[in-house]
């Protein structure tokens, strides 16, 4: 009788810190991808770092977006995406870069843990990371 609840409890820790591993696996692979656009690394560059950073999660549930922003006159832009620039990428030195990363975390446990999915037929949990830094 206590046992079900004790696997339930168990397979609740080991889905909660996976969940959590990709949660800071994807913080730490953005924040990579933040300094390598932060020096005027190219697009292709950042996102090679990003996939470094991004250990074991599935690249193909990995999105990235590459931002940046300037201030004129008393205010910030718009954020703009990133696009290269002969050899650096197109944001200014002095503007404000923005990495920031979405992931679909698949649950291992299947329908067990489905009520806390975002897509519930795919059984996949939203992670996601942003990171600004000024670019150098």
């Amino acid at each position: 009788m206590v046992a079900p609840i004790l696997i339930l409890m168990l397979f609740g820790i080991i889905e909660f810190g996976l969940l959590f591993h990709s949660l800071m696996t994807l913080n730490n692979a953005t924040r990579e991808g933040a300094r390598c656009a932060s020096v005027g690394s190219l697009p292709v560059e950042i996102n090679a770092r990003i996939d470094g950073a991004a250990g074991r999660l599935d690249r193909d549930q990995l999105t990235v977006y590459l931002e940046s922003r300037k201030w004129t006159g008393g205010y910030w832009s718009a954020w703009t995406p990133i696009v290269a620039d002969g050899d650096r990428n197109s944001a200014e030195p002095g503007s404000q870069i923005r990495v920031r990363t979405a992931y679909n975390h698949k649950f291992i446990v299947g329908n067990l843990f489905s009520r806390f999915a975002d897509d519930q037929v795919n059984n996949t949990k939203l992670v996601k990371a942003s990171v600004i830094m000024r670019r150098e």
